[in-house]
This record gives structure tokens, C-alpha cells and sequence, in this order.
């Protein structure tokens, strides 16, 4: 067919259609309520960074908690320039977890063929917890991506010997650690597999061995300049982490329950006999491959068995420091379905092609955890009552008995009528009510941040840990979802109906910590004198109604 042929165009576009409805899917679930998102718990890992630190001094030190070095970098020449916001620091994990959808199939298509790599994208589309690091501003979906492509351009390369494969291998792995370290393993792992299989086959292929040794010094020439000078002159950090977590059976359930979006035993067993059944496929069509995924899967786990690194014994920290076994078992699925699905049009000819990736992806969705997460409105998808567990008992995941009476009220009103403002907060997950609060009343949140007006103001005074100084001169921080109390403009243009102080957030949370002793009476006679009488007030709250004056619609 000639090039340019518009028949030819057309039929290519209708092949593909399956692919690219996976991705439109898997940005829509990406992308869905996402300036709504309250940035908190570890992503708050690059701002302390970038607020206590140069660039010299973040380039060359990790932290004692895991700064990923070029996505600070990254938001830190952004808060120089035009402004950081939420949109701004998940920009790189978006695109990461979005583009996962599009390069990943298409690499694995040479050696599986369209269904089996279409079906992998749909099933990677819906995965909660690939859904979940593409939008969460830490490096984890792209320390993935470019693992995965790493380890497929690496087979690639061994295949036809092209100069881009090979190149796209080195950037790969070499980048892949520095986003983070989780996933050097891999990459050794890989390497070290390579080169066994060079070494076996060198009768055949006598250079081989050679290639794949400069292949690998190439990497460690990469990292070394990347990864060594932040390990040299910061491993007291690391060596601190490692050995200090209590491995159970727990761990490994809790893990692979997220890796596979259900908790619930018959999916997960259905779930293991297809994720068999494509590794005994790829086993007897594609064992090079099949070795390969392997490898690249079983390195993460292996890593935490020898180096048990603090906080490793929650399942969510154990899974995404073992990420790879994500897509590796997805696509094992997505081979099953694709063979199957061959066997039934081979015997029943008016099959619709698709059909069991359809089911199956329809029925993990509804399963699963994504209707509850993306229930509108949610300001708090990336929370831990939402993220570190799948199965039906942490669906109250530490949620008080009782909700305030202020908030059952608010939900007579018809949903995301209204938004309000809770100060003060803690930014880390633990013990933090919210989004409970806000599964009762339905209506948008946003934070206020209550530090002293000179202290919130000042660009050299830090705010306390959870706050930024959103008003310091030329503006570094733009964020939509947070804002000072002070700040009459932001709450209007916010469109704040209700702002809502908590008088005692270490009582109301139950937590004995300095991070929830917040002084804010003085504020509460600020607003007092400002705003007239509370609206609402009990031993927990006080709400003051700041936009009935500007017309802001709803009430309870």
C-alpha cells in the first residue's frame, strides 16, 4: 500500500482505537478532580527541601526523607520563576503515568503482538495504584517508566543490535536510579542477567560479552556522576534506613492486594491463574522475554529482603519500592486474556474481539477501589484512607466515631455547592480527619495555613512544617488549595463560603504531638472582629461565615 493511501491511514487508526481509548481512559482517571488535590503527606518532602535549601545543597543530598533530587530541582527553579502550584509539581508524574499508557505497549508490541499490548494498556489504565503514583507528586511512576523502557530497549538492543535501543537502555537506566534509588536493583539485576546470558552464549556471539560489559560501565559512568556525589557526601541518610523494618507475611499480602486492585480473594485468585497462565505462554513463545520480566520484577522484593529499609513493613511503601512487579504482572494478565480470547474467535466466529478484556477490566474497576477514590467531590485522592489499603476492613481507615454536627448539617445541601477553609491542619495522613469529615458533607475543602501574619509574610522567617509562606515577595507559591486565613483576597477569589477553626486539632485527632499544638485564638478574635459572631461554634469548632457578604451561595 502506498504511503499516504487515506484508506491505508484509516484502517491503521480503527487497529488502534483500543489503544487509544486505554489512554484517553487512563488520563481521564488521571486527570480527574486533579487542581482539587490537597498536597500532602511525602510530597511535602520536595517543598520543606526547596524552602530550606539552595541548589547546591539539594543537588548533592538525598535527606533523611528521600528528597528526589530533580523533581526538587524541577519545582524549585518553577517557585523562581513563575510560580509553583499543585499543578506544577505533579506535571512530571502526569506525564510519566500518562505517557506509561502509550510507550509501554508499543515497545512490548514487537514480541506480543497488538491484543496482548493493547490489552496490558487497558489493564494499566484502570490499576488503582498505577492511577494513584501518576498523580502523586513523588518520583515513583517515573522512576517506573524509565526502568521498564530501560530493561525492554536493553532487549530490544539485544535483538537487532540498533545504536538507539542501546542508547535509549544507558539514558534509562541511568536516570531511573536518580529519581529514585528503588530502582537501582532493577537495573543491576538486568545488567548482571545480561551479562550471564552473554557469557553463556559467547560461542555464538563472541563479542557479545564485551558489548554488554560497555554497556554497563557506560551506566555506571552515568550514575556515578548523577547518584555517587548525593551518595558520598549523604550516605549517613541511607545506611540510617536500612535495616530497620519487621518483615511479614502481611507485607507481601498487603503488597501484591495493591498491586492487584482488589483485596477480595476470588479476583485475586483469578488474578494469579491468569498472571500463570501468561508466564507458561510467554515461557514456551518468549522465555528470553519472559526472563527479562522476571529479573526486573523479583529485583525490588529481593532488595527488601536483604535491606529491610524503615517503614518498608506497610504495604504501601513495600509496593512502590517494588513497582516493577506492577506492570510485569499486568501484562502476564494481559497475555492470558489475549490467548484466550484467540481460542474463543477460533471457535465461535461472531466473538466480538476485546470482549474478555472488556469484562475483565469492567469488573476490576467496579471492584476495585476507583468508584470510592474519584466520588466527586474528593480533595484528598492521595490520602492513606483512600491508598495504603484496598480491602473492605481500612475502609474507615481511622476515622473518629463521631463526625461534628457542623458537617452533618452541611450535608443537607445538594454536593460541591460550597467550599471551605479547615485551619488548622498537619500535612501528613496519620490521624488526620478530613476527608472523612468531608465524605459527610460533600462540599469542597481547601487549608488555611495560620502562622503569624510576620511570619507567613516573610521570605527568609519559615512558616511552621506544614505551611508555606504564601505571601513572601515575588510570589514563589501559587497554590490553589492552600490559604492563609489573613488573606482576604485568596478566600475570595477560593470562593470560601465557611471558614472552620478546629480550637484543639491534638484533641479533635487524638494525637499527643507538638506538629498539632496550634495557638489560634488569636485568630478566632481576629475573625470574631472582622466577620461578627460565629455561625457555628462547639468545643471543636468555630465557623465563620466569610462569604455571605460577597454572595457566595449555600448554607446549612
Amino acid at each position: 500500500m502506498e504511503e499516504g493511501d487515506p484508506i491505508g491511514a484509516a484502517r491503521r487508526f480503527r487497529e488502534e482505537i483500543g489503544l487509544l481509548g486505554a489512554v484517553l481512559v487512563g488520563a481521564a482517571l488521571r486527570l480527574d478532580q486533579i487542581r482539587e488535590q490537597i498536597v500532602l503527606d511525602d510530597e511535602w518532602h520536595a517543598l520543606h527541601a526547596i524552602l530550606r535549601f539552595g541548589y547546591g545543597r539539594i543537588l548533592t543530598h538525598f535527606g533523611w526523607t528521600d528528597v528526589c533530587i530533580p523533581l526538587a530541582v524541577f519545582d524549585k527553579v518553577v517557585a523562581d520563576t513563575v510560580g509553583l502550584s499543585e499543578m506544577w509539581m505533579r506535571l512530571p508524574v502526569l506525564a510519566a503515568g500518562i505517557g506509561s499508557l502509550l510507550v509501554l505497549p508499543l515497545i512490548l508490541r514487537t514480541w506480543l503482538g497488538r491484543p496482548a499490548t493493547t490489552s496490558f494498556a487497558w489493564l494499566l489504565a484502570i490499576s488503582p495504584l498505577h492511577v494513584f503514583f501518576s498523580r502523586y507528586a513523588r518520583p515513583y511512576a517515573i522512576s517506573l517508566l524509565l526502568v521498564m523502557v530501560g530493561g525492554l530497549a536493553f532487549a530490544r538492543w539485544w535483538e537487532d543490535g540498533r545504536p538507539k535501543w542501546k542508547a535509549l537502555g544507558v539514558g534509562s537506566f541511568v536516570l531511573a536510579p536518580y529519581f529514585h534509588l528503588s530502582a537501582l536493583p532493577v537495573v543491576l539485576a538486568t545488567i548482571g542477567l545480561g551479562l550471564i546470558e552473554a557469557v553463556a552464549s559467547r560461542r555464538r556471539h563472541p563479542g557479545r560479552p564485551q558489548e554488554v560489559v560497555r554497556l554497563a560501565a557506560a551506566v555506571a559512568v552515568g550514575l556515578a556522576v548523577l547518584v555517587g556525589l548525593p551518595i558520598a557526601v549523604d550516605h549517613a541518610a541511607l545506611a540510617y534506613k536500612a535495616g530497620r523494618a519487621r518483615l511479614g507475611v502481611e507485607v507481601a499480602e498487603g503488597g501484591l492486594a495493591l498491586m492487584a486492585g482488589a483485596a477480595r480473594p476470588p479476583l485475586l485468585g483469578a488474578l494469579f491463574v491468569l498472571a500463570l497462565t501468561g508466564g507458561l505462554v510467554l515461557a514456551r513463545e518468549r522465555p528470553r522475554l519472559l526472563a527479562l520480566l522476571a529479573t526486573m520484577a523479583l529485583a525490588g522484593p529481593a532488595a527488601i529482603l536483604v535491606t529491610r529499609p524503615v517503614s518498608v513493613d506497610a504495604p504501601i511503601v513495600a509496593a512502590r519500592y517494588s513497582l516493577a512487579v506492577l506492570p510485569v504482572g499486568l501484562l502476564l494478565v494481559a497475555v492470558a486474556l489475549a490467548r484466550a480470547e484467540r481460542w474463543l474467535r477460533a471457535r465461535i466466529r461472531a466473538w466480538p474481539p476485546g470482549t474478555l478484556t472488556a469484562l475483565a477490566v469492567a469488573g476490576l474497576f467496579i471492584s476495585g477501589p476507583l468508584p470510592r477514590v474519584l466520588a466527586r467531590p474528593n480533595n484528598w485522592t492521595n490520602h492513606g484512607w483512600f491508598q495504603y489499603a484496598y480491602g473492605p476492613a481500612p475502609l474507615d481507615w481511622r476515622c473518629p466515631p463521631e463526625v461534628p454536627r457542623f458537617y452533618r448539617e452541611l450535608a443537607r445541601l445538594p454536593p460541591e455547592r460550597l467550599r471551605l477553609l479547615e485551619a488548622p491542619w498537619w500535612h501528613a495522613s496519620e490521624n488526620v480527619y478530613f476527608p472523612c469529615y468531608q465524605r459527610v458533607h460533600r462540599q469542597y475543602m481547601a487549608i488555611g495555613f495560620v502562622a503569624p501574619r510576620e511570619r507567613a509574610a516573610s521570605a527568609s522567617a519559615l512558616p511552621r512544617a506544614a505551611e508555606l509562606p504564601l505571601l513572601a515577595p515575588g510570589a514563589p507559591f501559587r497554590f490553589r488549595n492552600f490559604v492563609h486565613v489573613s488573606d482576604e483576597d485568596g478566600l475570595r477569589r477560593r470562593a470560601i463560603r465557611y471558614v472552620v477553626f478546629h480550637r484543639s486539632l491534638e484533641a479533635e485527632m487524638g494525637v499527643d504531638s507538638p506538629d498539632y499544638q496550634v495557638d489560634i485564638a488569636p485568630w478566632i478574635a481576629d475573625y470574631r472582629s472582622h466577620y461578627g459572631a460565629p455561625v457555628y461554634e462547639d468545643g471543636a469548632l468555630v465557623v465563620f461565615d466569610v462569604g455571605r457578604l460577597r454572595g457566595v451561595q449555600g448554607a446549612p
